[in-house]
């Protein structure tokens, strides 16, 4: 029932507050000493799991609006959506969805309901972490029903440029 942001130690951040208080936490990481930068707006999030694509969209959609600029933000967290869910919400909201290889949540079930969304100055690739079995004393198990994600994360104007050979060269 909790979402939770850490940042490194020594990164300058600033707290986001969204409005609705849904489930969902937010900060702008200032990535260089310019002042005026903007920075990268980073959301967690933890939607609601079922039948709930709508409620889920809605969220998103929420959080995407409140965080104001859809160039520079990255969202990631437990979204409860399958593939198709994701696709139509991508295409919707005009972000990317960072794929991995696997399935985040439930060993047996073989879903990926874990992600990281970025916007349009953004490019992030993402990998499964921590997804095997732990051994104690003769017994394997699951840390949690859920993998971790890491996330490599690049800033750049050029991912939103006008000229094709920027986007080319920039991805």
């Amino acid at each position: 029932g909790y979402v939770q942001i850490y940042v490194r130690r020594g990164l300058r951040f600033e707290e986001v507050v969204l409005g609705k208080g849904g489930p969902c936490v937010a900060a702008r990481v200032r990535l260089d000493e310019d002042e005026g930068a903007e920075g990268l707006l980073v959301a967690a999030v933890h939607l609601p799991s079922g039948e709930s694509s709508g409620k889920r969209r809605q969220i998103l959609k929420d959080v995407l609006s409140a965080l104001g600029d859809k160039g520079s933000v990255v969202v990631v967290g437990d979204m409860n959506a399958k593939d198709e869910e994701i696709r139509d919400v991508c295409k919707e909201l005009r972000v990317h969805e960072a794929r991995y290889a696997g399935a985040s949540f439930g060993v047996r079930f073989g879903h990926r309901y874990d992600r990281v969304l970025f916007g349009k100055k953004v490019w992030a690739e993402s990998h499964l972490v921590g997804n095997g079995a732990v051994s104690f004393e003769g017994s394997e198990f699951y840390l949690s029903d859920h993998s971790g994600l890491l996330a490599y994360v690049d800033v750049c104007d050029s991912y939103d440029s006008c000229a094709k050979h920027d986007v080319v060269a920039a991805r």
